[in-house]
């Protein structure tokens, strides 16, 4: 009964932390932060698309790219994801409230000719009108994503806020009321760049152009060589709105891969899962014992928190095919739409007592057997049987005042 007490004073105590660091930060995320999550066509056929499309609201396909020319190229990769009875379509019907659909132009090596497919007003004007068609044939889709890898100059940047300008006006062409978002990468120089940039003719600023700026905030380290740390998500909320940019339209990325601090290689959330199986037990933990460093449950949980309490748009995830299936349930993507209704991965005891088995070092392992040896000789020394004294009575025996030798007289008494 005393350890059942105690147990439940514990779990007690667990409840009343996790309700007082909520209390504390004083965030409050109400369900309408944005999640985008990435899935490239190499994933289409392996990932959990009835998992994806309930906890998303906005599934971005990636991608096709920009011919030299303005013309979209490479338009196969989704073909059969777009067609009448694909995964993607029947999870979409069945699902009561389905997430937006965009697909991506260009990223991940494929925005090379990006510049000269922006270049110049002709390329610009075949580049929108492809948009257009695109949008106008596959009434499935609610926009498009502009990742142009990484402009070099901030006459780039120029040319990609033309470029957004010209789709914007052929959209509205063709009575298209479609989004438009595009990435960038955060302390790289391009918030400086495309932060001044206006229309000539509108004054219209360049970010304004864009429904949501994707801020790929994963793609650097910090001085410890973590990839996505608490203090790189702060760094590039603060250059976004210290150059006086409206945080609505901006969402925080979010990685579900690690990267090893020692040599640099990437693993997926999948392949971490798989190297450490006990990490489904430890939300709470974010490193590999080899120097992976990973983004796991709770620290999605603070990062959308931070999106929330900053007053962001929303998240971005890459990549949902980096994910577990859902019906393993050791996925990412679920504590990322928890968090989004202000839901925190629960603190329990098996999570306590797999962190501290598994964050055990020598000297912990030292003191643990000391511990434990001094526990075993407490215990002997209490239950020593110690011997009877000898004028103890039997039980149940009449007590018998010892026999003793006659009194001392005193000197008086003698007398």
């Amino acid at each position: 009964q005393a350890f059942a007490r105690a147990r439940d004073m514990g779990r007690c105590a667990l409840a009343l932390c996790g309700l007082c660091g909520l209390c504390a930060s004083g965030v409050v995320v109400d369900g309408s932060l944005a999640v985008f999550g990435y899935v490239p066509e190499y994933r289409f056929g392996a990932v959990d698309w009835p998992h994806i499309v309930a906890s998303t609201t906005h599934v971005v396909l990636f991608s096709v790219e920009p011919s030299p020319s303005g013309n979209l190229v490479n338009m196969d990769r989704l073909t059969q994801i777009l067609s009448d009875g694909s995964p993607l379509r029947r999870s979409l019907a069945a699902a009561g409230s389905a997430p937006k659909v965009l697909v991506s132009i260009g990223g991940a090596g494929r925005s090379r000719h990006y510049a000269a497919a922006a270049g110049s007003s002709k390329t610009r004007k075949k580049f929108a009108s492809a948009v257009a068609m695109l949008l106008g044939k596959h009434p499935l889709l609610a926009g498009v994503d502009l990742d142009w890898e990484q402009p070099t100059s901030e006459e780039q940047w120029r040319d990609l806020g033309k470029l957004a300008n010209e789709i914007r006006g052929a959209m509205a062409e063709h009575n298209l009321h479609h989004l438009l978002t595009m990435t960038y990468h955060p302390r790289s120089g391009a918030v400086q760049a495309f932060s001044q940039i206006r229309g000539k003719k509108s004054d219209k600023p360049f970010v304004d152009l864009f429904d949501f700026c994707h801020a790929m905030a994963y793609s650097q380290y910090d001085a410890d060589r973590r990839h996505s740390s608490s203090q790189m998500d702060a760094a590039a909320i603060d250059e976004w709105v210290s150059s006086g940019l409206p945080a609505p339209r901006l969402t925080l990325g979010l990685p579900f891969f690690g990267i090893s601090r020692k040599t640099g290689e990437a693993k997926a959330w999948g392949q971490i899962l798989d190297q450490e199986p006990s990490l489904r037990y430890r939300p709470g933990v974010d490193e590999l014992s080899d120097g992976t460093y990973f983004v796991g449950a709770r620290s999605l949980h603070r990062k959308v928190s931070i999106a929330a309490s900053r007053g962001l748009g929303g998240v971005m995830i890459w990549e949902l095919g980096h994910d577990k299936p859902a019906r393993e349930g050791n996925d990412l993507l679920r504590h990322v739409w928890a968090a989004r209704a202000g839901e925190e991965p629960a603190h329990t005891w098996r999570e306590f007592a797999y962190t501290q088995a598994y964050g055990l070092r020598g000297d912990h392992a030292f003191g643990l057997a000391a511990a434990v040896l001094g526990a075993y000789y407490l215990l002997q020394v209490l239950s020593f049987p110690y011997p009877r004294n000898r004028h103890c009575r039997p039980s149940g025996a009449p007590w018998v005042r010892p026999a003793t030798g006659p009194e001392p007289v005193s000197a008086q008494g003698e007398e």
